[in-house]
């Protein structure tokens, strides 16, 4: 066996309990990630995990209050030393904070802020940055306007 193949399989093998444990860790927060449904769903062909979930949003000061939003998130095969990619099932056209394609979640920047990734919860932070998406001190902090009636439309459309 080759070095290349072996540190291939090393990685996966740290990565698969860095996971198993994050994820672990997540079922007993069960009061901090209110609202939301995560939960591991297949493995891509390139070796990625991927994970689906749901918000619920049941915030009256929200502009999507009422929605509920599923989202998939695919860990990377070198996760928690790459960024996950998380994004909406369909597009929110109302929200002004996803990336241009309208359902991609912007977590880069947390991600890149964090430092050393294996210390913390990345699927943690991952959860509430995107539940904080849907409140209005995110919007207020970004400076973000929003169409109501879009959201709304968003809301019944999803």
């Amino acid at each position: 066996m080759d070095n290349d193949k072996l540190e291939d399989e090393m990685h996966a093998m740290l990565r698969a309990t860095y996971m198993r444990r994050e994820y672990a860790a997540l079922t007993s927060l069960s009061d901090e990630l209110q609202g939301m449904v995560f939960a591991p769903h297949d493995m891509s062909a390139y070796g990625d995990d991927v994970y689906k979930g749901v918000i619920f949003i049941r915030a009256r000061k929200s502009p999507w209050f009422l929605g509920a939003f599923p989202f998939t998130v695919v860990f990377p095969f070198k996760y928690p030393y790459e960024c996950p990619v998380a994004s909406f099932d369909k597009p929110l056209r109302s929200h002004p904070l996803l990336q241009n394609d309208h359902r991609t979640i912007p977590f880069e920047m947390e991600y890149m802020s964090i430092g050393e990734a294996t210390k913390v919860s990345l699927m943690l932070r991952l959860l509430k940055f995107t539940r904080a998406l849907f409140t209005s001190e995110m919007l207020q902090e970004h400076n973000a306007q929003v169409d109501l009636g879009q959201c709304r439309q968003d809301v019944d459309r999803y």
